[in-house]
């Protein structure tokens, strides 16, 4: 019982502040109203309950993949943040995975403005739309710094691309003397292209 109330407590605390982040990531959609307890008839059973059209009821009966992935690093992220998080190190891999296109945007916006709290913040990912986002300047990004890596090998381990954004490599080939106008203006085309 004491363990019960103690979680329950710690779960009481952090739901408000789960359902900001998440109206951060799905505004105006109206499933800011989260509830977090322990099922007293099971063991280690936490039940989540939402708001979905007015009713309350379990999100797993009416919320998709992508939001149910969302409202799960909602937990966390509020979780880890409950103590010491700027002595916290919080560590998210591949957290975009089955989030839709719509509430990338604001997700990642929610993460960078989160990480702010922490000691450090790593993100790992696949998902390339997010590395050509950084790249381009489409998103903000602080005090982030953005490190691509190629595939692991067993003789060389893990290596960093030392590329640098397209923009930045059109102002060195513009600074160069003399320019090289081709490859200038192939570089400029992509850079358009892009905008």
């Amino acid at each position: 019982d004491e363990r019960r109330n103690f979680a329950s407590a710690k779960l009481a605390q952090i739901a408000d502040r789960v359902g900001v982040l998440y109206e951060t990531v799905h505004p105006g959609e109206g499933l800011n109203k989260i509830s977090l307890q322990l099922d007293p008839n099971k063991r280690a059973s936490l039940e989540i309950g939402a708001s979905f059209c007015g009713q309350d009821t379990k999100p797993q009966a009416y919320f998709s993949d992508s939001h149910l992935d969302t409202l799960g690093l909602c937990v966390f992220l509020a979780l880890s943040a409950m103590e010491d998080a700027d002595k916290t190190v919080l560590v998210l891999d591949d957290v975009l995975a089955s989030v839709d296109e719509p509430h990338v945007d604001r997700l990642i916006e929610m993460l960078y403005s989160e990480a702010l709290q922490f000691r450090h913040c790593i993100i790992t990912t696949h998902y390339r739309p997010w590395k050509q986002k950084l790249r381009w300047g489409w998103l903000q990004n602080g005090q982030c710094q953005f490190v691509e890596l190629t595939k692991w090998t067993a003789a060389n381990g893990l290596t960093i691309v030392n590329s640098i954004p397209d923009v930045e490599r059109l102002r060195k080939l513009i600074a160069e003397t003399p320019p090289d106008c081709q490859l200038v203006c192939a570089k400029a085309g992509v850079i358009l292209e892009a905008a």
